[in-house]
């Protein structure tokens, strides 16, 4: 996964929290939207993101929140984050 999307990922899940859009988050980090909606729609169809209208404007899954977990560890171990990963968590809302 390549740097922005990565922080972007990130940014979606402390966003829900907070208050803040995919849409805004990518406008913070400066992300094109083209980009930012390409990603979302990315992760939806991988089971980790989900959105009504808008791909932008959604939220991960549980399994989004534990590919993001995945990843996170991966890294403060030194490895790739991108390793092969089954979606197991189904696409439930990680709220």
């Amino acid at each position: 996964m390549k740097a922005d999307a990565l922080a972007l990922f990130r940014s979606i899940q402390h966003a829900e929290n907070d208050g803040e859009t995919p849409r805004e988050a990518g406008r913070r980090l400066g992300i094109h939207l083209n980009r930012v909606a390409g990603l979302c729609e990315k992760w939806s169809r991988k089971g980790w993101y989900q959105y009504t209208e808008c791909a932008e404007l959604g939220w991960l899954t549980n399994a989004g929140v534990a590919r993001l977990g995945q990843m996170e560890g991966a890294a403060e171990a030194g490895g790739p984050i991108d390793p092969p990963v089954s979606d197991a968590g189904g696409g439930e809302p990680a709220r």
